[in-house]
């Protein structure tokens, strides 16, 4: 064979390994910002902020024309300081890929299914979110009161968790979460694992998209644990359950709107109230048995928002969010709480990848929630990069 061809057959005989071999793209975010915050009844503060910074890794390997293997790596970090962030709870210092490592096996045909750690079909997270992350005006960003999962009950990121999500199927697409043990390794007995079911759709036609959602959690006891992150073992809890449905309407190539609304019972952490942590109205964390903290959350959360675009370039976004809720004590009684946000944001992009912002929040607390940390005025000036 003549050099020249020799040359053709290496080139193609490479090409051809190359289409079979995976393929790894490295892809991140750089999100910064002067936060100001000014509670009620104190001075205002300013402090440089990280506003979810990450970079990660999309692994895929196709195997035939249907069947792909994929695997998501993803890591939070301060953009502010560098410092490793800590979406799993307690695990700074200890997990690399704290917001999602997921092996999956993706069909054209049957759909994906995903294994690892990650967030459920109901929640905000990605890449598997079919309900609450479509509607956010905010986009999930500007989290200290602006997102969504801060007033409406949030699914956790899980470890030990498997996820199938279906193609779409004339607009609708349907998927199931489940962990074995959401916070840490599987126990030696499934009632010490925090256990998550998901349930997650969405149908799109046009402009119009009509999402929803259910979950339950069945919450460990284990008076023994020392992890961190499972502290909330050493007492008994009730389950809890989560009902979220909403819509997004692109009504005109230059406005959105969004409505959405959730009841939760028994949850333990929403509109800046948690179960784990505050003391129910009373003076002394010593006040609060056990018992006190067996319920959790329970309550309505609504949203009503839109985005809208003056030019290609700018940006502007408004939302209300409003939770209404108590917690049921030992003795039998309720503590109450309300909260309101108002958020807007206007956003100017320089490029695809470039863009500034600023927000400025307004949040009421009443109740148990009438607090000076509950009651302020919440602003961002920053600089986005995706890469």
């Amino acid at each position: 064979m003549k050099p020249r061809h020799l040359a053709v057959a290496a080139i193609l005989t490479a090409a051809a390994v190359a289409t079979q071999a995976a393929s790894v793209s490295v892809y991140g975010k750089l999100d910064t910002a002067l936060h100001i915050q000014k509670d009620r009844g104190q001075s205002a503060q300013l402090t440089m902020m990280n506003e979810g910074s990450r970079f990660g890794f999309n692994i895929k390997e196709e195997l035939t024309s249907d069947v792909t293997i994929k695997g998501y790596l993803e890591n939070g970090f301060a953009s502010d300081t560098g410092a490793l962030s800590a979406t799993g709870g307690g695990n700074v210092g200890a997990t690399l890929f704290d917001r999602r490592s997921i092996l999956a096996v993706s069909s054209k045909t049957y759909g994906e299914l995903g294994f690892g750690r990650m967030g459920s079909v109901r929640s905000t997270i990605s890449p598997y979110s079919l309900a609450m992350g479509w509607l956010d005006p905010m986009e999930t960003a500007y989290g200290d009161i602006a997102s969504i999962s801060n007033m409406f009950g949030n699914d956790p990121r899980g470890n030990n968790t498997m996820t199938w999500v279906s193609p779409r199927w004339s607009g609708l697409k349907v998927g199931v979460t489940g962990s074995l043990a959401t916070t840490d390794d599987e126990a030696d007995q499934a009632d010490k694992n925090n256990r998550l079911l998901s349930l997650g759709a969405n149908y799109e036609i046009g402009g119009f998209g009509v999402y929803g959602g259910a979950t339950k959690i069945w919450y460990g006891y284990d008076p023994d644990v020392t992890s961190t992150a499972d502290a909330g073992k050493k007492y008994r809890r009730q389950d809890a359950e989560a009902y979220l449905l909403g819509t997004a309407w692109k009504a005109t190539d230059n406005l959105k709107i969004f409505l959405a609304g959730q009841y939760q019972k028994n949850w333990r952490s929403v509109a800046g109230w948690n179960a784990e942590k505050d003391l129910f109205g009373k003076t002394e964390a010593a006040d609060v048995s056990a018992a006190d903290r067996n319920n959790g959350i329970t309550g309505w959360s609504g949203l009503t928002g839109l985005q809208f675009w003056p030019t290609a370039q700018l940006r502007l976004i408004a939302d209300v969010a409003y939770f209404d809720g108590d917690h049921k004590m030992a003795d039998g009684s309720k503590v109450k709480a309300k909260r309101t946000t108002v958020n807007t944001a206007a956003e100017y992009k320089f490029s695809k990848t470039t863009q500034a912002y600023i927000t400025l929040s307004r949040s009421w607390g009443r109740e148990l929630l009438d607090t000076d940390a509950a009651n302020t005025w919440i602003s961002h000036i920053g600089l986005q990069h995706w890469f």
